[in-house]
């Protein structure tokens, strides 16, 4: 089955966007099944960002945990370091930025000071 434009709707990122919200928090940060999870959100921010901008804050705050925790691993040589994780939030975070536009993106980091 195609669904085509449709799934942009509000009726179809209202089903989709909570459940993989709800997994996102469910995981951990060092979880690898955070990743594919965070591809696929990813891969709808830029088509979706209307939908989406409700919970950029969200999404930017739970980015930067990943990133902070992960690149401590590193400095640290912790074994445990995960470039992988690094790679996909930073993926995340710059796809947020490009379809929310820099005026969004300012306004954002203005609430979270």
């Amino acid at each position: 089955m195609w669904i085509g434009p449709a799934i942009g709707t509000p009726e179809y990122m209202n089903a989709i966007l909570p459940p993989l919200f709800t997994k996102w928090m469910e995981l951990g940060e060092m979880d690898r099944e955070l990743l594919p999870l965070l591809e696929c959100v990813s891969c709808m921010v830029p088509r979706f960002a209307m939908h989406i901008a409700m919970h950029a804050e969200g999404i930017y705050t739970q980015c930067l945990k990943i990133l902070s925790i992960h690149l401590q691993l590193q400095q640290a040589n912790d074994p445990k370091y995960d470039r992988d994780f690094v790679i996909v939030a930073l993926d995340l975070v710059g796809g947020l930025g490009e379809a929310l536009g820099k005026r969004a993106v300012d306004e954002m980091l203005e609430g979270l000071t």
